[in-house]
């Protein structure tokens, strides 16, 4: 109970991290999220360790043995086949960057999921459209 109660106060601390964005039924999935206190930074930008390519196969591997083989919504295709994105921390702007692809233009109401699922309101942020997050983009290739 004490460590669950230390922990109060930090639940809606602005945190940094991964998600996907599932158009189907306009929600986020697949998050990973961190305070930034306990976020690795590099190149003076905070985040979580964890990478999208590593927590999809996981995720659709344990999925699919527990379905006896089938895929199973939304872990389907490849990571970089679903909309995404990542949630940094830039330390010397003091600003949250949401990096995401243009996929964003076609669901402007997943902004509002970001800010929200990341404890963002009232807090520096911009979106920026980055390649690397664009659908059917990922580590291949780089």
């Amino acid at each position: 109970m004490g460590v669950m109660s230390a922990n109060l106060e930090n639940q809606d601390s602005p945190r940094v991290g991964i998600f996907w964005y599932d158009s189907r039924n306009d929600d986020l999935f697949g998050v990973v999220s961190s305070q930034v206190s306990e976020a690795r930074v590099s190149d003076g930008l905070a985040t979580v360790n964890t990478l999208h390519k590593d927590y999809w196969k996981k995720q659709y591997n344990k999925l699919k043995f527990k379905n006896e083989g089938k895929e199973v919504y939304p872990f389907v295709e490849g990571y970089q086949d679903t909309p995404r994105g990542r949630v940094f921390y830039d330390v010397k702007k003091q600003l949250f960057v949401i990096k995401v692809g243009s996929w964003i233009y076609n669901f402007p109401a997943a902004k509002s999921l970001i800010i929200e699922e990341f404890n963002l309101n009232g807090q520096k942020y911009a979106f920026e459209i980055d390649q690397h997050w664009e659908v059917g983009y990922g580590w291949e290739g780089w």
